[in-house]
């Protein structure tokens, strides 16, 4: 410790009277050589502001006075002094030689005091196998000892980190070329840090997207004295993933850096770190910003020097898989189904990589999502009798099952089979769904706060839809049974049961044979047009939906159909339709479907008539002879003997019509004589 006590007056005069003085203190010592005393020295170095000359300045080792300087010994603020305790053959210019024959300075350890002109203590320092013992006010807590010390060393302050000469802990151990008698001192190099060879994988630089590549990562250090803390951090760039470290590299998500903890460095060290690329980053290359080393010089040292790389790696390409899915109906490749419930469906799955790269391990992840309308039944390889899928995990109460597609070099496809049963009309589009994801991440646990994962995927979907209906029915109060040329009311209902709607193109009916077409409505609007040598009645989109083009999820439309079987149509015959819509596709659009159907059979009495001629007087007789101009009466008898009758509402009854009176007769009238009243 340099001795600082002055009166404030004293300073005051000198401050105003004479240039400031400069502060002299030991800087470096060489004690250690053997017998040879030329090459022991003590250096001073003056920090300024101002010189100082050093006559009667007195250097006191172990106790003992080694030199009070005699004469004007002039050290400029900056300077430095080698006092050598022999007589060096070529001293450097900046040097004092005592030429004494025996070394003076201890090889295990000493004291040494710097004493002023007035013989106050000014500076001090101990080191090895002493204890220190600093004269009052000098402060020096312990010898210096540095670690790392061998025979044949010298001690030296730490220029120019060093911030206390005080400090033991800031003098380090000089040998060979970094001994400076008389010149500024060394301290310890910056290590340096740089990529070694990247030789994983062995087709590097050209990697795939999720292998592992191990970069090698060298510490070089080489020097006598060591450096501490030493703290090495390689940050994980972007696009990249943290696999692994060697040496005991911690890795933090968060910051996105792998650290090693190397403590004191006296030597080369080297580590490693594995990254895989992420399936979306195409190429990379580590550069040396991507390394940072720090370290102290000594123990407190603030703040603690910092290098970075010295140099990149090579660039690399990255290939990556790439995929694409496709889901049909096993067997025709239909993109929806039609089915009705409590019937199987099948699907078939394919997967392709149409990647540049593979994909490794256990492939793509499967995650087959079945709404409540599907009842799972298998998910297997290829087809109906191959393997259950790879690693399948079946959740039947939320209807995901999952498994893996296996490895896949680039161009392979995959395909599986899935079965399920339909048991309810879908809700939605999109009944069975596949997603796939491959890709990778962060090597540490799932829920690490900061861990990152990348991955490509596909998905798909097909929907499964219960077919709509048509129904013939018949309305409320209709008769059990028809009478011919009775009017027959149908009810022509289309429903769709689905959870979506369904595109209506139309409706085609076709009435049976000695029917007639009456009247279609729904509601009080006529629809459809009649056909009458084909007996074909057709509906447009447009008269069944009222222009939506669509019947709504859950909706129905009804068309009220009456028509009339004549006096010769046959009892149960019966009315056919198809109803033509489309269906939605996830993935495709529209997809035309149909439904058909045949009517009831309309239950149909006809009448049969008998007609007989007789003499109203003789029913026996069918001759009645009359004169010429004579009124002739005859009875005309008409007998229903059929099983319907012929009081139809629509025709008001039926009627008998006397077609021909024969040859000679002329008609004079017709009467009722049941009811009495007048014929027509």
């Amino acid at each position: 410790m340099i001795n600082k006590r002055l009166s404030i007056w004293l300073l005051l005069l000198l401050t105003l009277a004479w240039p400031l003085l400069g502060k002299v203190r030991i800087n470096e010592i060489m004690f250690d050589t053997g017998t040879d005393p030329d090459a022991e020295f003590i250096e001073l170095y003056n920090e300024g502001p101002g010189s100082v000359d050093l006559q009667n300045w007195s250097l006191v080792v172990d106790g003992t006075t080694l030199v009070t300087f005699p004469n004007s010994l002039p050290l400029a603020a900056g300077d430095y002094l080698a006092v050598f305790v022999g007589s060096p053959t070529t001293p450097p210019a900046a040097s004092y030689s005592l030429g004494l024959t025996e070394p003076a300075i201890g090889d295990t350890g000493s004291e040494i005091l710097l004493q002023d002109d007035n013989g106050d203590p000014h500076d001090y320092i101990a080191y090895g196998a002493v204890s220190a013992n600093p004269p009052s006010p000098l402060v020096f807590p312990s010898p210096i000892s540095p670690g790392s010390w061998i025979a044949g060393d010298g001690l030296a302050f730490i220029e120019p980190d060093g911030t206390d000469s005080d400090a033991p802990g800031q003098w380090i151990n000089r040998r060979g070329d970094h001994v400076t008698p008389g010149a500024v001192n060394t301290q310890q190099p910056a290590p340096t840090i740089s990529y070694g060879t990247i030789t994983v994988p062995g087709s590097f630089p050209n990697v795939n997207a999720c292998d592992e590549i191990e970069v090698p990562i060298n510490v070089n250090y080489s020097h006598e004295t060591p450096i501490f803390d030493a703290n090495l951090s390689f940050t994980v760039p972007g696009g990249f993933f943290f696999a692994s470290a060697g040496a005991d590299g911690v890795f933090d998500a968060t910051t996105r850096k792998v650290s090693w903890s190397l403590g004191a460095l006296n030597g080369n060290k080297s580590v490693s770190v594995r990254v895989r690329p992420s399936c979306s980053t195409t190429s990379g290359q580590f550069i040396g910003e991507g390394l940072a080393l720090s370290f102290l010089r000594f123990a407190g040292q603030s703040p603690a020097p910092t290098v970075s790389g010295s140099n990149a790696t090579p660039s690399f390409n990255v290939s990556a898989p790439a995929l694409t899915v496709t889901m049909t109906e096993y067997g025709t490749g239909n993109s929806a189904i039609v089915a009705d419930i409590s019937t199987l469906v099948e699907f078939q799955i394919e997967v392709k990589n149409t990647g540049s790269a593979p994909m490794t391990g256990a492939g793509a992840y499967m995650t087959l999502q079945l709404k409540p309308d599907l009842l799972f039944v298998g998910f297997r390889k290829n087809g109906p009798t191959g393997d259950p899928v790879d690693y399948l995990d079946i959740d039947v109460p939320n209807g995901i099952f999952t498994g893996w597609t296996g490895a896949m070099d680039p161009g392979d496809t995959r395909s599986f089979y899935v079965k399920a049963m339909n048991v309810g009309c879908a809700e939605i589009l999109g009944s069975a769904k596949i997603a796939l994801g491959w890709g990778c991440g962060d090597g540490v646990p799932l829920e690490t706060p900061g861990r990152q994962t990348r991955s490509i995927g596909a998905n798909t979907s097909i929907s499964v839809l219960c077919p709509p209906t048509l129904t013939f029915a018949a309305p409320s109060g209709a008769p059990p049974v028809y009478m011919g040329c009775q009017d027959v009311t149908h009810n022509i209902i289309m429903h769709n049961p689905n959870g979506v709607p369904l595109r209506v193109t139309g409706l085609e009916l076709n009435l049976p044979t000695d029917t007639y077409w009456i009247s279609s409505k729904i509601g009080a609007t006529d629809v459809g047009t009649y056909d009458q040598p084909s007996k074909k009645l057709t509906f447009t989109a447009a008269e069944l939906t009222g222009g939506t083009g669509e019947i709504a999820a859950n909706g129905t439309i009804t068309v009220v159909l009456v028509m009339r079987p004549n006096c010769v149509a046959n009892t149960d015959r019966q009315a056919s339709g198809v109803f033509n819509y489309e269906f939605g596709c996830l993935n495709c659009g529209w997809l035309p479907g149909s439904v058909s159907t045949e009517g009831r059979g309309v239950p149909l009495r006809q009448p049969a008539l008998a007609v007989t001629v007789q003499d109203p007087n003789n029913p026996d007789k069918t001759t009645v002879l009359a004169e010429r101009g004579e009124t002739v009466t005859f009875k005309v008898v008409v007998v229903n003997n059929g099983m319907g009758d012929l009081n139809t509402a629509s025709e008001g009854g039926g009627w008998v019509q006397l077609l021909s009176v024969g040859n000679g007769l002329a008609l004079q009238g017709v009467t009722d004589i049941t009811g009495g009243t007048p014929g027509t």
